[in-house]
């Protein structure tokens, strides 16, 4: 998805959505790298909530672009 000229209030859930994207893929990352034990728990429980919230922001991206029309 790229920001396009509409309103701020899109914009803002844009930048929120790629935030919380890129925590989301590090998250993913910490999870590769960790195999064992607690810290695998530790990077599962943090990769899920990341991809929840990234979920999340996409949802409200597309929800704000089918009411109020493209980015």
């Amino acid at each position: 998805m790229r920001l396009g000229s509409g309103c701020d209030e899109c914009k803002i859930l844009m930048e929120r959505y790629h935030a919380d994207l890129r925590v989301y893929i590090d998250a993913t990352v910490v999870l590769d790298d960790s195999v064992f034990g607690l810290k695998f728990d530790k990077a599962w429980a943090d990769a899920t909530r990341a991809r929840q919230r990234f979920e999340q922001a996409r949802e409200e991206v597309n929800r704000h672009i089918a009411d109020h029309g493209s980015t």
